[in-house]
């Protein structure tokens, strides 16, 4: 299953949590919420009340996605772009 970090493209805090991640061979995707809707579609649906189960599209690049639980750490997404 693959790590989701929603943070700005250039944020050096979850950079270094997406370092870490990667040296315990964790597979993560980074998605900015500013990428929504026009470089980045969700498919994702709430499982059990409290997790989350589904993909991201951006491009020719899918991850799949889950989780039992979820939480956050110091969010900074950006806010969504209509363009």
């Amino acid at each position: 299953m693959t790590f989701l970090i929603l943070a700005a493209e250039f944020d050096v805090s979850a950079d270094q949590m997406i370092f870490a991640l990667r040296d315990r061979e964790v597979p993560v995707c980074r998605i900015d919420t500013a990428w929504f809707p026009t470089r980045l579609h969700l498919d994702a649906r709430l499982r059990g009340g409290t997790g989350v189960a589904g993909y991201a599209h951006r491009g020719a690049i899918s991850s799949s996605m889950g989780c039992d639980r979820y939480g956050t750490a110091a969010p900074r997404p950006s806010s969504f772009r209509q363009s």
